[in-house]
């Protein structure tokens, strides 16, 4: 027995109108869903309502719009949000690019305590876009004190460095307007013979560590010079200082962790007679 066969049928007016209509909504969602990532992604502060004075125009427009560093801020949004809304006041806070990111470290031993941080490390971020989110981050962290590392992102060739420290100097401004003292990290000089270092100006990064220096004397910062002392006597960044021409290599990190940033934050707090937030 053959199979029988039906005469094909015609999609009723009901079904055709429905199809209709099921198209037009998938259409009109996606369009939504563009439009919602276009204002997200675009959003310079992210998930952080805008505080504070506004910054200079970007330094770095071709960076700053690229959705994968967007992306990541954003991640990095959330996160920062989150341990904040789970820490008491007062906690010590890192402010950054990746440079700060890449401190693994949620404690520090200071004076016999074991002080709390929240890393607010945003790889790939210039002072621009720092600038941007820092006022809402510092809000919701309400930190004692502030270290803040930022610059290399921005150390083109056709940087102004001018402009470059008003905004830095800004950023600083957040920090004490908000009662947090400040600690100031100067820019790591790239390493030569590495693929990231080219990218970079080094010349440009010496005149941005001009300008912290200037901004640490005047806003009475704790300052830790680490440029001054990865930079051998030929005025070069000595070899094996970073891991990639611009990030710190493992045994530089463990020098901040143990050395430079506990006496930093000692006497950051010494100075006002507060003690770190422990936990």
């Amino acid at each position: 027995m053959g199979l029988s066969q039906h005469p094909a049928r015609s999609p009723g007016p009901l079904r055709s109108l429905a199809a209709r209509v099921l198209l037009l909504g998938g259409i009109i969602l996606a369009f939504a869903a563009g439009a919602w990532c276009q204002r997200h992604f675009d959003a310079p502060a992210g998930l952080w309502p805008a505080r504070g004075a506004a910054p200079s125009p970007s330094l770095n427009d071709g960076d700053r719009l690229a959705p994968a560093w967007l992306h990541h801020w954003l991640i990095r949004d959330t996160v920062i949000r989150l341990q904040a809304s789970a820490l008491p006041a007062g906690v010590g806070m890192l402010l950054g690019d990746s440079n700060i990111e890449g401190m693994w470290w949620n404690r520090l031993p200071v004076e016999g305590r074991e002080c709390v941080l929240v890393n607010a490390g945003y790889g790939g971020i210039g002072v621009v876009d720092l600038l941007r989110r820092a006022g809402g981050i510092v809000e919701a962290v309400r930190p004692r004190f502030v270290v803040l590392m930022v610059g290399v992102n921005d150390a083109t060739t056709t940087a102004d460095p001018e402009r470059w420290a008003a905004d830095y100097e800004r950023l600083v401004g957040v920090a004490t307007s908000a009662g947090a003292a400040p600690i100031l990290f100067t820019v790591i000089p790239p390493e030569r013979g590495h693929p990231w270092s080219e990218f970079k100006s080094p010349a440009m990064v010496n005149r941005f560590n001009d300008r912290v220096r200037g901004i640490a004397g005047r806003r009475g910062a704790i300052l830790i010079d680490i440029a001054s002392a990865v930079v051998g006597a030929d005025g070069q960044t000595r070899p094996g200082t970073t891991a990639d021409g611009i990030h710190p290599a493992p045994a530089l990190y463990r020098e901040m962790a143990t050395r430079w940033l506990p006496a930093a934050i000692r006497d950051a707090l010494g100075r006002r007679g507060e003690a770190c937030v422990s936990g």
